[in-house]
């Protein structure tokens, strides 16, 4: 008896030549297989670079393909007429999914992708006919026919992995982060596998191979880039850097000599050149801010911003909080100490560190809250909701604007230190005809 073998073929055309139309005689392919019948042989595509790259057979033998095709492709190599359509356009190169029946006629096809080179590589079948794709994509690519299902590679490239049903139904899609070194990642073989536990419950197994570069590789969907924390603001000092993340945590890293890191120590983060004081990323902690005493749930910061050697933050409640160099009272604790660091000398630790007095409303007795703040090199300033602007720390040059040299939130220099309840709002102008004291909407602070 000769076996009877089902051939579906997707010929790579020459661009514009028409190349991919029907080849005649179709048998040809017969004579590839010597021992087997000829059964059937499409080629599939338009006058652009198409590829057909994996095949697969569902249960009752229709057949899917994926790959990639540019331009504008038909996947009825019958013809007829199709709702949706069975010719596809791609602006670039997309992935293409179809499927056809066991005798080779067209049920549905697919384009999935955006606007870069998008392919298919890989495609398996589980028991109950759902099919899973696998390739790579770049910049943005929509994996629904319907619309709004779209993913953001991470850099050059991202592995794909997608599911849809027997019907051409999208079901999920997801990217797989593979490295910071997006050269010419791609996934390859795909496989489904099934498992029935004792009492019958079934569950579906999805495996992938292929290859990446470099590191920080996350083959995880369910923690993939687009669910990880992401900064809502950064700052930068001198030799530090600060992030404010979307959940209101505070962290810094660089160079931790005087506490500005937050950490209680002087340990130096992102560096692990340093074998005695270097710590890796992964080490670093969020800022503890404080908290409730009532509650006990800790504050969650809404600003940042960095000195040269000091970090602040802006609190939900509208206190502001600084650490690190204290040494000329931008922190405005009232002392030159440095905040952040246990290291003697002069270190204190976060859970010392009280949130800055700023004044308060001398009717009602409510303490002012901050809006804004910003830090220059060695001083510190918070816009209030009252309008209102006050500046502490060094103030060899007035930057203060207190008409003095005074140092603000430093009472240990006897000379020419002041506490905060000595700071004065500085004085911005007032309007001519009714002697209202102007109001600030925006601050910043230099050297």
């Amino acid at each position: 008896m000769v076996a009877s073998v089902t051939v579906l073929a997707v010929v790579a055309s020459a661009c514009g030549s028409g190349a991919d139309e029907q080849q005649e005689p179709a048998p040809a392919f017969g004579s590839l297989l010597p021992t087997a019948d000829y059964g059937w042989a499409h080629s599939i595509g338009g006058t652009g670079a198409d590829e057909g790259r994996a095949i697969a057979v569902d249960s009752d033998g229709s057949v899917y393909i994926t790959g990639k095709f540019t331009g504008t492709a038909d996947f009825d190599p019958l013809g007829g007429d199709h709702d949706p359509p069975s010719i596809l356009s791609a602006d670039s190169f997309d992935v293409f999914l179809a499927k056809y029946d066991s005798s080779g006629v067209y049920q549905w096809a697919n384009s999935i992708g955006g606007g870069d080179d998008d392919a298919g590589f890989g495609i398996a079948i589980d028991s109950s006919d759902n099919v899973y794709i696998t390739g790579r994509f770049t910049e943005t690519a929509e994996f629904n026919s319907e619309g709004g299902d779209t993913l953001s590679a991470d850099g050059d490239y991202d592995v794909f992995l997608a599911k849809y049903d027997s019907s051409g139904e999208y079901k999920w899609a997801y990217n797989i982060d593979v490295g910071d070194d997006h050269v010419d990642e791609r996934s390859g073989g795909i496989a489904v596998a099934e498992e029935v536990d004792d009492e019958g419950n079934r569950a579906e197994y999805v495996y992938l191979t292929g290859r990446f570069k470099g590191s920080n590789v996350n083959f995880d969907p369910e923690s993939s880039y687009d669910d990880r924390l992401k900064a809502t603001a950064v700052s930068a000092g001198r030799e530090h850097t600060c992030a404010l993340l979307e959940n209101g945590e505070v962290k810094c890293w660089g160079w931790g000599g005087h506490g500005q890191l937050g950490q209680d120590s002087n340990d130096n983060y992102g560096n692990t050149d340093d074998a005695s004081t270097g710590r890796t990323m992964a080490d670093l902690d969020a800022i503890y801010l404080g908290e409730d005493t009532t509650t006990g749930e800790l504050y969650e910061a809404t600003d940042i911003s960095a000195g040269e050697y000091h970090t602040c933050a802006l609190l939900e409640n509208g206190e502001v909080k600084c650490w690190g160099y204290g040494r000329y009272g931008q922190l405005g604790q009232g002392d030159n100490w440095s905040y952040g660091k246990t290291v003697s000398p002069s270190g204190r630790t976060m859970a010392d560190l009280d949130a800055i007095y700023l004044g308060e409303d001398t009717t009602t007795g409510e303490l002012y809250e901050a809006t804004a703040i910003t830090t220059g090199r060695v001083h510190t300033c918070a816009l209030l909701d009252n309008g209102s602007v006050r500046c502490w720390g060094q103030n060899g040059y007035g930057q203060l604007g207190q008409d003095s040299t005074n140092k603000y939130g430093d009472t240990d220099d006897a000379s020419t230190g002041r506490t905060m309840a000595d700071l004065d709002a500085i004085y911005l102008g007032e309007d001519i005809i009714t002697g209202e004291l102007y109001e600030a909407t925006a601050i910043s602070a230099g050297e």
